[in-house]
């Protein structure tokens, strides 16, 4: 009799894929780690050692349950097929995302012969690929607030009848706002290590020793118990301030109110699904406000659905576009965070110590900086997804390319989202000990921001004067 043999990626480490597949003590598990995709870009250590360990937990659980479960560490993902028994065998794939993982699963197949491999669709979103593209395909313009609308009245999430919750769709107007000044949060929720993520920790260390690392200790969930602990710390502590300082930045405050979920549910230990239902739940039993909770839900049914979309509709050229024609190379600081721009020096840092920062740091600081002074987008890109713990390809480069430096003409974004070192010191405490002053606008201590942004209003003239939305700028700037 035939047995099944489930294929599974890092990322795709779920009890979901077993069901789907209908996986019995009798069939065989195949958790994939091949180096190929350890080293497609210099990857942190701590995203390193977030994969390998769930790998490796996941393992010994369904081991201990009497499943027949290999980890299998090669070269790259044709090695790691050595395996497989297609003539004789069920063999299933779960489809992957990013473009390098689906070219080079094909290329395996192809040069192993196996033609009768199946494939589930991947199910950490709400939408199938199939409805992502009909949903694109139909739009003359890719806009997320109508894709938002449509997810909204699609899964009757925070809709009243046909109607808005509360008579709107955002409630942005009540947040994002500085950081009050008795602003205080709690931790993130610890996580202990084990003797498994010990293990994976120091050969992580031994085997990628050149990669970017951190002097913290590692401290993020690694198994589904515990990343639903940490969905729980986050709506018992945080949810109900996340809307209001979503956007605030504060020197030592790393993680502000943000969920720290995205990793979880960009990797199988968590769904969006039982995310969005979790902070729903909060709501109506008065924990936490509508703009907390709308604000909060928009980034996992709006946002994050979204760029799954304009990543498949649009790659593989999505990620060599440079509509602003940027050829700079990244800086250096960006790897040490040994620059005097303090706002700069103070996320880098953050980002080196905890593999992670927020997205308005990601948008206004370091995309924003990188926008100012041209650099080459797909540099840029690159050190997303080097550096952050929660990066996949399909998640780096349409928020990079589109969001961060409009690279792609404004597909995803009406305006680039550009700023002075105003905005930084309206938004932050980094400027009150920085050797640069915002408020200054010539000499050795003026913002370099005021300066680079003028530049950059002046350099894109041609291309970005008649944008509606950058017409007070150049009015300004005449």
């Amino acid at each position: 009799m035939a047995i099944k043999q489930l294929y599974l990626f890092s990322h795709q480490a779920s009890r979901l894929y077993l069901d789907l597949s209908s996986i019995t003590f009798d069939d065989q598990i195949i958790l994939m780690l091949p180096t190929s995709m350890d080293t497609r870009y210099p990857y942190h250590q701590f995203r390193l050692v977030f994969h390998h360990s769930i790998v490796e937990h996941f393992a010994q659980e369904l081991q201990t349950e009497g499943y027949n479960v290999v980890v299998v560490r090669e070269l790259d993902i044709q090695a790691c097929l050595s395996l497989c028994d297609a003539a004789s065998n069920v063999v299933t794939f779960v489809s992957p995302i990013d473009t390098a993982t689906i070219n080079e699963l094909q290329s395996a197949l192809d040069t192993l012969d196996i033609e009768n491999a199946t494939f589930i669709e991947d199910q950490f979103f709400y939408l199938t690929a199939f409805e992502l593209h009909q949903w694109f395909s139909e739009q003359q313009h890719w806009k997320m607030a109508n894709f938002y609308i449509m997810m909204r009245k699609r899964f009757n999430i925070l809709m009243d009848n046909d109607k808005p919750h509360l008579g709107k769709y955002s409630f942005d107007g009540e947040n994002r706002k500085r950081a009050p000044k008795d602003y205080v949060n709690t931790p993130a929720a610890p996580v202990s290590i084990d003797s498994i993520t010990q293990e994976v920790i120091e050969r992580i260390a031994t085997e990628y020793p050149n990669h970017p690392k951190s002097d913290t200790p590692f401290f993020y969930a690694v198994t589904r118990a515990q990343a639903l602990d940490a969905l729980q710390h986050f709506i018992t502590h945080h949810l109900a301030t996340f809307g209001v300082v979503q956007d605030a930045m504060l020197q030592g405050n790393p993680f502000m109110s943000h969920a720290l979920l995205s990793l979880y549910m960009n990797n199988g230990l968590l769904s969006p699904k039982e995310v969005v239902d979790r902070v729903l739940q909060a709501y109506e039993a008065n924990k936490a406000p509508i703009e907390a909770v709308e604000g909060f839900i928009r980034q996992i049914l709006g946002w994050r659905e979204y760029i799954r979309g304009v990543y498949q509709e649009r790659m593989p050229e999505y990620k060599l576009i440079n509509h602003l024609n940027n050829h700079q190379d990244l800086p250096e600081f960006f790897w040490t965070a040994d620059t005097s721009m303090n706002c700069l020096h103070q996320t880098i840092q953050e980002t080196i110590a905890n593999s992670y920062n927020h997205h308005i740091q990601r948008l206004m600081i370091l995309s924003n900086y990188a926008n100012l002074i041209g650099v080459e987008p797909l540099q840029v890109s690159d050190w997303f997804n080097s550096m952050y713990i929660d990066s996949h390809d399909w998640v780096v480069t349409p928020n990079v390319h589109g969001m961060g430096l409009y690279a792609d003409g404004g597909l995803m974004s009406t305006k680039p989202y550009i700023s002075t070192g105003n905005y930084i010191n309206k938004m932050s405490d980094y400027c009150s000990t920085c050797y640069f002053d915002p408020k200054v606008k010539e000499g050795p201590t003026a913002c370099p921001f005021h300066q680079l942004y003028w530049s950059f209003i002046d350099r894109h003239r041609d291309t970005l004067s008649t944008n509606p939305r950058m017409s007070l700028m150049y009015r300004t700037a005449k």
